[in-house]
């Protein structure tokens, strides 16, 4: 790696550029396998708590834990987002979501949102 021409740095920038691109793939493949899963787990619960509540020693230590559905973590996202971002990718060509999200956004009073509220 000289920096006498910057060709070797640039190609070794080019390379761990590639990397990160492919990490953040993998990861993304692997939360989506997970997301994939949360149908199954959620039938799973259900069966497992139908199968405690049919029984006539419903002991509360037993009674098998609520289903939590599987989310990508908000810290992966903004990596994302920042990786996106930073390759000039700002926003996809058309998105119900995307729309969706910017028009709840607009409407949303951050000053009505911070206001404590009574219980």
């Amino acid at each position: 790696m000289t920096q006498d021409t910057g060709r070797a740095l640039e190609s070794v920038l080019d390379a761990l550029h590639g990397f990160a691109a492919e990490a953040l793939m993998t990861e993304l493949r692997q939360h989506m396998e997970q997301l994939a899963l949360n149908p199954e787990r959620a039938e799973a619960a259900e069966a497992a708590l139908a199968a405690w509540e049919a029984t006539e020693d419903r002991d509360p230590k037993k009674r098998p834990p609520p289903f939590v559905p599987y989310q990508i973590p908000p810290q992966f996202l903004d990596k994302v987002l920042k990786f996106l971002a930073s390759n000039g990718v700002t926003a996809p060509r058309a998105s119900p979501r995307v729309d969706a999200l910017a028009a709840e956004l607009a409407d949303l009073d951050l000053d009505e949102a911070a206001r404590p509220r009574p219980n």
